[in-house]
């Protein structure tokens, strides 16, 4: 079971909203309900990976590209 459904049932159980959290964490319920979202967690971590990849490569052929041109 993964570790946002336990947390997501124990908040439950003890009577915690995504209300309260929010208002304790000074941010919008919308925001806890993604960040409670494991899945759109590891969708966003792979985008920004990906591109994190694009720009390293892009500037390892620039650096190389000036590097070895002339």
């Amino acid at each position: 079971m993964e570790s946002t459904t336990i947390l997501r049932r124990r908040m439950k159980k003890a009577g915690i909203t995504l209300k309260s959290v929010a208002y304790l964490a000074g941010e919008s319920e919308q925001t806890v309900c993604r960040v409670l979202n494991k899945d759109l967690v590891e969708k966003i971590h792979a985008a920004g990976n990906t591109l994190v990849k694009q720009a390293n490569e892009k500037l390892t052929k620039e650096l190389f590209d000036a590097e070895y041109a002339g």
